[in-house]
């Protein structure tokens, strides 16, 4: 089975990093949501993953930062007009690199121009990737956790001046 086992007093649960996909403006940054997550075995061949809550220790450094590569993050496959050195990654407060109860985010700059561009962790630890032990769960293969981020689909509140509801 794929679920967890306990070794000793410590236990170990199969998992992965997955990286959300996002979308919003491109005047404003867009966060990019990572979470750890754990396999569940749901018994009839079926499973499904679950956020690891009890994980606080798994680190995601952005350094050293040299685009398009940020330490453990990669930018790439932009869309024009954006490019990879449109946007820089960042952690925003109250996120960090450290992620607490399985989650955090990554901030992407507001690049100013429209266009998607993949954010994928290809730096990570072979035991953090989907699948890196080519487990034989159907439709799911062994890849670097990646996420699309699009920018400019968001067109925002139409421009009111004024509002004024009439009762009749």
């Amino acid at each position: 089975t794929f679920d967890s086992v306990l070794l000793g007093t410590t236990s170990e649960r199969y998992g992965r990093i997955w990286l959300g996909a996002s979308n919003g403006s491109e005047l404003l940054p867009l966060a990019v949501p990572v979470t750890a997550q754990y396999y569940v075995n749901l018994g009839n061949n079926q499973g499904a993953f679950e956020t690891n809550t009890l994980d606080q220790c798994t680190q995601i450094p952005l350094t050293p930062a040299a685009s398009p590569n940020y330490g453990n993050l990669s930018l790439s496959n932009a869309t024009a007009p954006l490019t990879t050195t449109s946007t820089s990654p960042s952690y925003v407060s109250p996120y960090s690199s450290t992620l607490v109860n399985g989650q955090t985010q990554i901030s992407l700059s507001a690049p100013k121009v429209p266009g998607s561009i993949e954010v994928s962790l290809p730096g990570l630890a072979a035991w953090l990737k989907l699948y890196p032990y080519q487990w034989s769960i159907p439709g799911i293969g062994s890849t670097t956790p990646a996420a699309l981020a699009t920018f400019g689909v968001y067109q925002g509140r139409a421009p009111i001046i004024y509002w004024r509801e009439q009762f009749r």
